[in-house]
């Protein structure tokens, strides 16, 4: 498994699991959903030598310790974009393989102004580097 497999194989499952034991999704105001969510991100990346800095859709990336996410919300529910290296987006939803298409089956190209289905607040961008110094517990 490559490092940018590890994004959505791993560290996504991980987040997803601690926000549901949290019981986030309870909150009916999604700022406050989406504030509470990515406090959460943040510390389980912690742990895994990695942070979440918040970005812009034009910053490129190109890194090989760093992925660009987006992250967006619905009534009841989350969901995260990944960048791949060609610019275009993949996500996963639930049980089903990852994918570059949005909820029409266009190629995503900015998840902010694809198709995301129920997932209309779009919360924003964000970059997942590698936390200089610290132990990759990923590996």
């Amino acid at each position: 498994m490559n490092q940018r497999e590890i994004i959505i194989v791993i560290l996504m499952p991980l987040i997803n699991l601690r926000i549901l034991k949290q019981h986030v999704l309870s909150y009916s105001d999604k700022k406050l959903k989406s504030y509470e969510i990515i406090i959460l991100a943040r510390k389980d990346l912690k742990q895994l030598g990695y942070s979440l800095l918040k970005t812009t859709y034009k910053k490129y990336i190109t890194s090989l310790d760093c992925w660009k996410v987006a992250f967006c919300l619905s009534d009841d529910d989350y969901h995260w974009y990944r960048q791949n290296d060609d610019g275009t987006w993949s996500n996963k939803r639930g049980d089903a393989e990852v994918t570059n298409k949005d909820y029409s089956g266009e190629i995503i190209h900015n998840p902010e102004e694809c198709d995301r289905g129920e997932y209309e607040f779009f919360v924003g961008f964000y970059l997942i580097k590698k936390i200089e110094g610290v132990e990759n517990k990923c590996s």
